[in-house]
């Protein structure tokens, strides 16, 4: 016998240490006699030699766990490790598992002695260990408010392991009733993985609060629809999974608006505010207020995943002539840009016979009119070409009296009616004879009109010279 058993043999006869430390000191001295009586034995066959190496073995192991226990005071080994590998085999000797060679008397009787948690072996040792970490699960939200553990700690683990009992996965036993319903009560994400995603978003919507004091995210950006997610989660509706209580708690403490009414209500009122500054509803396209008119026009047309305007909302749009279709208000906006460029360079709006903007300047006047199926200007866009002096109807006869005078004028000059080619005295001539002839996209002349043509001899139907040049009969 060694000196330190010799010691520790002593200490156990005197009565000093604790009562765990001279279990420790008894079980060692019986390591120490259990070996000594095996290896006085002749060796006479090779597995005996391999069965003091397993004993061996264990006791090195059992001892690993004694000074685990001290450290610790308990036996929740982290894994993966040997010493967390070897405690689930015990479990597995003691239970009789296949191909698990069974305890001896005295190894089981070593472990009962520093009160080794058999765990699945007895039904009343599970349970007490379940709920003593059930119990530090509780005080953790308590204390911190919420139920994430930190990654790998034993909380963690235990917290994956009720899971996987729920889920009924393989090699664990199932949840009884009454355990299901304590981790209910403190909203145990059974789901770990769709519960840490929740959390990585509600962040994000905390940061993005943080940075521009609101919570209007960008339309159509994964923000703006986990919001709308969350939202249907609260009605009930979409097949959403509820809430906890725990997820409401957290998203009223950011202000977050359940209600899409009072939102909607804000949003109007900020267009009202931006038309009253600017006279108009054309917002910059990077603008919140852009995307937000974007997305009215598509519930005005029913678009899939878009909930219906109501009638009040389509009668406060159309109050401030909410331009429903973009595309044609897109330009309707740049044709009149270009009207108004005319004329800052040309200091009128008679644009060239037939050219694009002459055309739509004809439009503009059938749609005020009312003719031709056209959809009727807004009174914003009779505005804007009031503001540039648009010649209506009444502006546009005075007009053509002012071409005519210019040619009485040009014979009394040149005694003849022949207007440089291409000049516009010589185009508004050309225009006269269609509108006499009643070519198509020409409005007739009026029985006044040529009636003062015909004083001045104008020549309807005039004849070719060199090059093709139209002359007029008199030459």
């Amino acid at each position: 016998m060694r000196c330190s058993h010799l010691l520790s043999l002593i200490l156990l006869q005197l009565g000093l240490g604790t009562a765990f430390q001279q279990r420790r000191i008894a079980n060692s001295v019986a390591f120490t006699r259990t070996d000594e009586r095996v290896l006085q034995r002749p060796s006479t066959c090779l597995w005996q030699a391999n069965r003091v190496d397993r004993q061996t073995a264990w006791n090195d192991k059992y001892q690993e766990l004694v000074d685990f226990y001290e450290k610790n005071g308990h036996f929740t080994v982290k894994k993966p490790s040997s010493l967390y590998t070897w405690i689930a085999t015990q479990r597995r000797k003691r239970r009789g598992t296949e191909g698990c060679i069974p305890h001896t008397d005295e190894q089981t009787r070593l472990l009962d002695e520093i009160e080794f948690p058999w765990g699945i072996g007895t039904g009343t040792d599970r349970q007490t260990a379940w709920n003593a970490k059930y119990q530090e699960l509780v005080e953790f939200k308590k204390k911190h408010g919420h139920l994430r553990a930190e990654c790998r700690s034993s909380l963690y683990d235990w917290q994956e392991v009720q899971r996987r009992k729920r889920s009924g996965t393989k090699r664990y036993s199932p949840l009884t009733d009454d355990q299901v319903r304590l981790l209910d009560e403190i909203d145990f994400p059974w789901d770990a993985r769709r519960q840490t995603l929740w959390n990585d978003k509600y962040q994000e919507l905390v940061e993005f609060k943080k940075k521009h004091g609101h919570l209007r995210a960008e339309y159509r950006s994964s923000l703006y629809v986990w919001q709308e997610v969350q939202r249907r989660k609260r009605s009930g509706t979409g097949g959403c999974i509820p809430h906890t209580d725990e997820q409401i708690r957290l998203l009223d403490d950011i202000d977050f608006q359940w209600d899409m009414l009072d939102q909607w209500n804000d949003k109007y009122q900020e267009l009202v505010e931006f038309k009253k500054k600017h006279g108009h509803l054309r917002v910059g396209r990077k603008s919140s207020i852009y995307d937000w008119q974007e997305v009215q026009r598509r519930k005005r047309n029913g678009m899939d995943g878009y909930s219906p305007l109501t009638d009040d909302q389509v009668r406060l749009l159309d109050e401030i002539d909410f331009p429903w279709d973009a595309r044609r208000q897109t330009l309707w906006n740049d044709k009149y840009q270009e009207l108004v460029e005319f004329k800052k360079k040309h200091g009128h709006l008679r644009a060239e016979y037939r050219s694009s903007l002459y055309v739509w300047q004809e439009v503009q006047r059938r749609k005020r009119s009312g003719t031709g199926g056209y959809i009727p200007l807004t009174d914003e866009q009779i505005r804007l070409l009031d503001d540039i002096d648009f010649p209506w109807g009444t502006e546009r006869k005075t007009a053509w009296n002012n071409k005519y005078q210019e040619l009485v004028e040009f014979k009394k000059n040149h005694g003849h009616l022949r207007a440089e080619y291409r000049s516009s005295l010589f185009l508004w001539q050309e225009v006269q004879r269609r509108k006499r002839n009643g070519t198509k996209g020409y409005s007739p002349l009026t029985d006044e009109q040529i009636r003062l043509l015909d004083d001045i001899d104008f020549p309807w139907t005039p004849t070719r010279g060199r090059g093709g040049v139209l002359h007029d009969k008199e030459a």
